[in-house]
């Protein structure tokens, strides 16, 4: 959505950034989802709660330094350049890299093995 959306707004003089982390050490899969009220959705809670014992047991969420996360933010916020992605750490550059080598459904089997869905 924000590729495409970043075609719309620019001529506006609106810039899109898309920041996409790898893994990191957060509260992600604790007190930030009971926010959203997820055990009211019969239909996704199996495969959701399949994701997040999977995520947890991976070795994907790293121990990187959770700043750099805040630190790419500002720095796409305030570049002044119209560059869209912002991959952060590097999970997130392996896998936009496997993305660029990998058509849509072979991507698409790999994510859904990872996330054990």
């Amino acid at each position: 959505m924000s590729e495409a959306l970043q075609y719309e707004l620019n001529p506006l003089g609106i810039r899109i950034k898309l920041i996409e982390p790898g893994g990191y050490k957060t509260n992600f899969a604790g007190s930030s989802m009971s926010f959203f009220g997820i055990d009211s959705f019969e239909e996704y809670k199996e495969g959701f709660d399949k994701f997040i014992q999977t995520q947890m047991q991976s070795s994907n969420i790293q121990n990187e330094n959770i700043s750099e996360v805040a630190t790419t933010i500002y720095e796409a916020a305030t570049d002044d350049i119209d560059q869209l992605r912002y991959p952060v750490g590097e999970s997130a550059i392996q896998l936009l890299d496997m993305r660029k080598k990998m058509d849509d459904i072979t991507f698409k089997q790999m994510l859904v093995e990872q996330m054990g869905l």
